[in-house]
């Protein structure tokens, strides 16, 4: 640590397990706030009184959100406390690993609406939570192999490694459209920079802007949590607690 440039270097592996162990805890957070309500059959009940379907919604986002949330604040403190062992506490990277904190929020949040979404859109308990998984394989490994010619290996480097195969011109094409979707890629890109971890890429691939970046996890968090809201609102109450 003393001869590093890097003094976050101590937290540099949390941002794959954010990636990795905190996207399927947010699943399944999502997953089972989403669903307790129809295993223990009292969905009726709810909606037999004046209980609206919005306040349905608000209230597993919070509660799913509010676990989350408590995960991040831990893990933030351990690592704040992980600084102040090694001495290279500074109020710079006191704001730095913030900003690493309410990003990874922000990422995962969009995990656990999955898990509310598959909850409450299907009837088979397997269903809902092999779906979200399937999506998340998708996520982290599938988008960033197509997008930047990554191996499976390669997707679990914190910061992602300089590689020249996507010199051919198919694979560069296929990167422009793929890239975009790549949400894992770039936000591990992000919370490198974030970090202040350097990142020699190569030149003929595309990358973001850290507002292009933001902008990106911003559209991934509202589009799972709009996912949930049309959820809700097509949910059959009458058949609410139809589970298998």
């Amino acid at each position: 640590i003393p001869f590093s440039q890097e003094p976050l270097i101590i937290i540099k592996n949390m941002i794959i397990y954010m990636v990795l162990i905190g996207a399927l805890l947010s699943i399944t957070f999502g997953h089972i706030i989403g669903i307790n309500d129809r295993k223990a059959g009292v969905t009726r009940i709810l909606f037999s009184n004046s209980f609206s379907k919005n306040s349905f919604l608000m209230g597993k986002s919070i509660s799913t959100l509010s676990a989350l949330f408590l995960a991040i604040v831990l893990s933030f403190f351990i690592s704040i406390a992980s600084l102040f062992l090694v001495g290279v506490f500074s109020f710079t990277n006191l704001v730095n690993v913030f900003e690493f904190y309410l990003l990874s929020f922000v990422y995962l949040a969009g995990f656990a609406f999955l898990g509310i979404y598959f909850a409450i859109k299907t009837n088979s308990s397997t269903k809902a939570i092999l779906l979200p998984l399937l999506l998340w394989i998708i996520i982290t490994f599938a988008l960033p192999e197509i997008s930047s010619a990554l191996y499976p290996t390669s997707s679990l480097n914190p910061v992602l490694p300089q590689t020249n195969l996507l010199d051919s011109p198919i694979l560069a094409n296929i990167h422009k459209i793929v890239y975009p979707f790549s949400i894992s890629e770039q936000y591990k890109e992000l919370s490198a920079n974030i970090l202040g971890f350097t990142q020699n890429t190569p030149t003929n691939i595309s990358r973001y802007s850290s507002l292009g970046h933001i902008g990106s996890l911003a559209v991934w968090f509202f589009t799972t949590f709009f996912m949930s809201f049309i959820a809700v609102k097509k949910y059959d109450t009458s058949k609410g607690d139809d589970y298998e």
